[in-house]
């Protein structure tokens, strides 16, 4: 009897198209805290193609939180040479030069931003870039590239949450409160933080009387969240 012929229920992956599976594995990791599950999927996909960017990248990324911020530098310097147009690469360099030289972390965030085509990677552009603006005390021009945003249709809270942020340490209070206004009206662990946020927000603008209002809020919301839970 002849041997059978091999029959694919699904078609079978390539090694290629493994690879975005598996950084998207790592990022998955990485959310949840687990920076050695990350590493494991960093090393499968450098077995693929160590030298992608997307590769690069993730290893620029975890080599800084496992704390070697130069190293980890080092090899987004190295995407940005070899691919000065890849966005992503120009972020985790942006990312990581903040916290080693934020003039640098500015121009790779710039730089960044005028090639984004995606709406996600612009938001993550101009906060890497208010971040570095910051960092060089240069607080006005966060608020006017923040201002950017405010045409944008980001509905994520955990976005709006990282935009408010970004506009309190911009020195934005005002802004900062209308962003998290779009988060009040829900029953969520979002709306506590917002309400924390708002908080802050007043305190900044010497609003004592809002500032204690906004946190008792925060601390009415975490109640009702627990109980809904």
């Amino acid at each position: 009897m002849g041997k059978r012929p091999r029959v694919w229920l699904v078609p079978p992956v390539s090694r290629t198209d493994r690879l975005p599976a598996l950084i998207d594995a790592a990022h998955d990791c990485l959310d949840e805290g687990d920076l050695d599950g990350a590493r494991a999927k960093h090393g499968l996909a450098a077995r693929i193609d160590r030298r992608h960017p997307d590769v690069m990248c993730l290893d620029a990324q975890l080599t800084a939180l496992e704390g070697d911020l130069e190293a980890g530098y080092a090899i987004a310097q190295e995407i940005v040479a070899a691919h000065p147009e890849h966005v992503h690469g120009l972020l985790c360099a942006a990312d990581i030069a903040i916290g080693l030289d934020p003039d640098a972390a500015v121009e790779l965030a710039r730089k960044a931003a005028d090639l984004v085509e995606d709406e996600g990677d612009l938001v993550a552009a101009v906060l890497l870039l208010a971040d570095a603006l910051c960092a060089t005390e240069r607080a006005d021009e966060a608020r006017e590239v923040l201002g950017e945003l405010s045409s944008s249709a980001i509905d994520d809270p955990g976005v709006i949450l990282d935009v408010a942020n970004a506009l309190l340490t911009a020195e934005d209070p005002t802004s900062a409160e209308l962003w998290l206004r779009r988060l009040t009206s829900t029953e969520d662990e979002h709306t506590s933080h917002a309400w924390h946020l708002i908080g802050a927000a007043r305190e900044a603008k010497g609003d004592k009387a809002g500032m204690v209002a906004a946190w008792r809020g925060a601390g009415e919301r975490r109640v009702t969240v627990a109980l809904l839970a």
